[in-house]
């Protein structure tokens, strides 16, 4: 009960002062974005083609077609290179 008074006259002490504001939702909407926005960069690192996928992703990343072929070419496997394949003969 005192809890619930307490926030109360807070409540009408924050608003007769004009101190309330809105929660500003511009840095929690860039934490979540922008890492989603870079993912085909960090999942690409790990292969060969490291910097044309971080191309592809940051010159045409803002288009969502260019963000899914980053992905596409960061998720899948690198093709097998038929020269590194031993030989029986």
């Amino acid at each position: 009960m005192l809890f619930a008074a307490l926030a109360l006259v807070q409540d009408q002490l924050v608003r007769q002062h004009a101190i309330w504001r809105p929660y500003p939702k511009g840095p929690l909407i860039i934490a979540i974005f922008l890492p989603a926005y870079f993912l085909p960069t960090m999942l690409g690192f790990r292969s060969r083609r490291r910097w044309k996928i971080a191309a592809v992703n940051i010159l045409l990343g803002w288009t969502v077609v260019g963000w899914v072929a980053a992905m596409v070419m960061a998720i899948r496997p690198p093709a097998e290179d038929p020269a590194e394949e031993p030989r029986l003969a």
